[in-house]
């Protein structure tokens, strides 16, 4: 990916004393490479997107119906990261890898993407937060 692609998460600076705080956002969609290895031997090169705003509003309410009735625990975690990752991962002509694909893939493969995809998404508060997931 180019540095174009590249920036700071909204990250308020400490300001000198006496000064306002600052929040330093972008209009640029946030993308991160991804190099798949296949059972073959060939890599692929894909591209992990962040979603617009409305598209990661409609994914978190899809996967709200999956709570425990008036809790925040998930009692059903059947193809949530493939779910998610499907959303977000496109291929070297800019088509999004259907979730069907996704499924197949082992779980290892799916929680590295999908980690990825909670950073990008902002679906954790840090990265340290995805990693630790």
């Amino acid at each position: 990916m180019s540095d174009e692609n590249e920036t700071e998460d909204a990250t308020p600076e400490a300001p000198p004393a006496n000064e306002p705080l600052v929040v330093r956002v972008s209009e640029v969609r946030k993308e991160v490479g991804v190099e798949f290895a296949t059972k073959s031997g060939t890599v692929r090169h894909y591209t992990l997107k962040e979603m617009p705003a409305t598209k990661r509003d409609q994914w978190l309410k899809r996967h709200s119906r999956r709570m425990k009735p008036g809790t925040t625990i998930i009692q059903d975690f059947d193809g949530i990261e493939a779910d998610l990752i499907a959303e977000c991962l496109y291929d070297e002509n800019d088509q999004r890898i259907p979730l069907a694909v996704v499924k197949t893939y082992y779980s290892s493969t799916q929680r590295q993407l999908a980690k990825a995809c909670n950073v990008l998404n902002m679906l954790s508060d840090t990265e340290d937060d995805a990693k630790n997931g």
